[in-house]
């Protein structure tokens, strides 16, 4: 990813060069989703806004390059917990996608998918996946299918704690291992962690959090702060505290990094828990407090009652089983897909 981001910026600089506006735009295209890749936001952000100003939607044919555009935009904008917006630039995303032939459909639900784990909206997530999934098998892209099959995997693990919903995530996480292909795999390496650690498979589990953080050498950072978060509950439970606080104050150099609110109030909880194994109950309290006020701001109806069964000391597991809410909101948001169906199939289709 710095070698693109590289490649990109001297390409620009010599379109721009050229004065070709056309070039100019898709060269700025490629460089501000590179960045967007790396994490690098601050400077992401004008490219991307500069290349959707400069294009035009509605136009009858599918336009791969500004829906992509915009997805780069709407993961952004969910990362740093903007997520009311990220619906609406997904929603844009979709008006420049005509029928399901094109790959880019699939990235648009797929994305979209992510993000809806970022914000605990499981149900939401799954029909996202789920149309993801149809869109990848029909244009026959393994990558895109396994990517959606592993976010479905997460939601349904998520939802019902079922070692047959982590059995997806390995499932789909194998069908790509082979070829390298998908530039975020940290994300299927930080779910597994995190579900691998809940189900007692402790050794699996540490192995996935460690290719996560590898990821990061190739400036993939999606899934190192869940990845860390995990590692720190491991070393808690074996009365490492000194390590757990380590992987703590590495998993909010993570969430840091990426700018990413959601990340940051979820180490938060992390660290309430090592403060509470300290008999530190009043710092804990207050982190969770602050974390509680964020998921609340976010929307992040699952998460915050997890905060709340913290503070009370009631929170059972890392699914949070015993928590009546499933941080679906009802009502409000934009469709997830195009499916209505947001108890969408946990048995994944193969690829044709």
């Amino acid at each position: 990813m710095p070698e693109a981001v590289q490649h990109c910026e001297r390409a620009l600089a010599e379109a721009r060069a050229s004065g070709d506006r056309r070039l100019i735009l898709q060269v700025a295209a490629a460089l501000g989703q590179a960045l967007t890749g790396a994490a690098r936001y601050t400077q992401a952000l004008p490219l991307l806004d500069e290349i959707i100003a400069g294009r035009r939607r509605g136009t009858g044919r599918t336009d791969p390059l500004t829906a992509f555009t915009i997805v780069c935009r709407a993961c952004v904008l969910g990362d740093r917990g903007e997520f009311d917006a990220a619906e609406a630039a997904f929603a844009d995303a979709l008006q420049c996608v005509v029928g399901d032939e094109h790959e880019i459909g699939s990235t648009v639900h797929g994305w979209h998918a992510a993000v809806l784990l970022w914000r605990g909206h499981w149900q939401r997530a799954q029909a996202a996946a789920a149309e993801s999934a149809r869109i990848a098998r029909g244009t026959r892209s393994l990558a895109q299918y396994a990517i959606a099959e592993a976010i479905g995997g997460f939601a349904q693990w998520r939802l019902s704690g079922s070692a047959a919903a982590v059995a997806r995530i390995e499932q789909a996480t194998a069908w790509v291992a082979p070829r390298e292909a998908g530039l975020y795999r940290s994300f299927n390496h930080g779910w597994l962690a995190e579900a691998l650690f809940a189900l007692g498979r402790r050794d699996e589990a540490r192995r996935a959090a460690a290719q996560a953080l590898r990821r990061a050498r190739r400036s993939d950072w999606l899934g190192v702060a869940m990845g860390r978060r995990a590692l720190a509950l491991d070393a808690l439970q074996r009365g490492r505290l000194g390590e757990a606080q380590r992987h703590v104050a590495a998993a909010y150099a993570a969430a840091r990094l990426r700018e990413s609110a959601h990340e940051l109030a979820q180490t938060q909880c992390t660290e309430a828990q090592l403060l509470q194994a300290a008999g530190r109950g009043a710092d804990a309290d207050r982190l969770l407090a602050d974390a509680l006020a964020s998921f609340e701001r976010m929307d992040m109806r699952w998460h915050a009652a997890q905060a709340r069964a913290l503070r009370a000391g009631d929170a059972r597991d890392q699914r949070g089983v015993s928590i009546s809410s499933t941080g679906d909101p009802v009502g409000r948001s934009v469709p997830a897909s195009n499916s209505p169906d947001s108890s969408a199939s946990s048995t994944p289709t193969p690829m044709p």
